[in-house]
């Protein structure tokens, strides 16, 4: 059965994980992940992915499937399929569609956002079946000049923004502030202009501080007085989250 190595590539790690292509995507090695993200010239980062998992258990595939931000697409995945010797099996997708294609055939009430929350924070809507990325507009929503330098949401609500947030206050105050910001954002911006029934977090911050933050997000999102509010969801993948999303998409 033909095996697909998907790669999920982040700003401070990379994910990578190799699946057989059936009905069930049954994972066929333990999730690898690579403590040094694409903030590097994309022929050094690829140079040193390939070296990363070369001679590891089960690292044999037949084809490469690669999601990543926006802004790292198409850099890397045609120089690691060479490295690997693997055909690459499509265009490289932005990793919050990646991480939205989970919940394309789920039970949520639709419409549906997806909030990656990782190095930066990645969006994706789904309504009709279909994610369709939505960081153009996050992108363009500021909450206040003094949170971020630059102030753009996606730079204040990742892992950029929480670790400010951790050297200026200790760890609960920092979790305190992030939620609540998390919770602006998302009534202040999304609920107005989306108006979602559901939003998922997913992303490592999502997986590893939710019940730090989370209740400091949902006593805001439950204040809001002109919608109802949406639902939270945490993506039960967690940190696999966009592997198995690319996994189903190349089934």
């Amino acid at each position: 059965m033909p095996l697909v190595r998907t790669i999920d590539i982040g700003g401070s790690s990379v994910k990578t994980m190799t699946f057989s292509v059936d009905l069930d995507v049954q994972p066929n090695d333990e999730l690898l992940i690579l403590d040094q993200g694409a903030d590097n010239h994309p022929h050094d980062f690829a140079e040193w992915f390939v070296k990363s998992i070369t001679g590891k258990r089960n690292t044999n595939a037949d084809i490469l499937s690669v999601c990543a931000p926006e802004r790292y697409l198409n850099e890397f995945s045609q120089e690691i399929a060479d490295g690997l010797g693997v055909p690459h099996c499509n265009d490289d997708i932005v990793d919050s569609v990646a991480h939205a294609f989970n919940f394309v055939d789920s039970n949520f009430p639709r419409p549906i956002i997806i909030l990656t929350l990782g190095t930066a924070v990645g969006s994706a809507l789904i309504e009709y079946n279909e994610p369709v990325d939505i960081d153009e507009y996050v992108g363009k929503f500021r909450l206040k000049k003094t949170e971020a330098n630059p102030p753009e949401a996606w730079k204040a609500l990742g892992h950029h923004g929480l670790n400010a947030l951790e050297k200026k206050y200790s760890r609960s105050e920092a979790h305190k502030h992030y939620g609540q910001r998390l919770g602006w954002f998302i009534v202040n911006f999304l609920v107005l202009k989306f108006n979602p029934a559901t939003i998922v977090l997913s992303g490592g911050i999502a997986d590893s501080c939710y019940s730090g933050f989370g209740p400091y997000l949902n006593e805001i999102i439950q204040q809001e007085p002109f919608h109802k509010p949406p639902h939270i969801e945490l993506s039960s993948y967690g940190r696999e989250t966009g592997l198995w999303g690319l996994a189903k998409m190349t089934r």
